[in-house]
């Protein structure tokens, strides 16, 4: 019966991260109709962080340190081309969890 619990609560806490960071990228992905300046790019990037922080204390693996590593990697593109590129992260890692 716990171990069914388990499973069941482990099921739950998986499909919430993947909701989760889901709508960090549907957010991202909306923000890029738009015309993105730096301000808007940092807030975008410590919701992203939040997030990521969640995920990774809800999980075994620490998802954002990935994520700030993949973001000063990005730091030479456009405003625009952060977001979008991160969108993609976004929508890659939650594939994998």
């Amino acid at each position: 019966m716990y171990k069914t619990l388990y499973n069941n609560i482990n099921t739950m806490s998986c499909s919430n991260n993947i909701m989760q960071i889901l709508d960090v990228a549907k957010s991202g992905a909306e923000l890029l109709k738009k015309n993105i300046d730096y301000s808007t790019l940092t807030i975008w990037q410590n919701y992203v962080q939040s997030v990521l922080k969640l995920v990774s204390q809800n999980s075994n693996k620490n998802y954002y340190d990935v994520y700030m590593r993949y973001r000063i990697s990005m730091m030479i593109f456009s405003p625009y081309e952060q977001v979008r590129r991160t969108v993609d992260f976004l929508i890659e890692l939650a594939k994998h969890l």
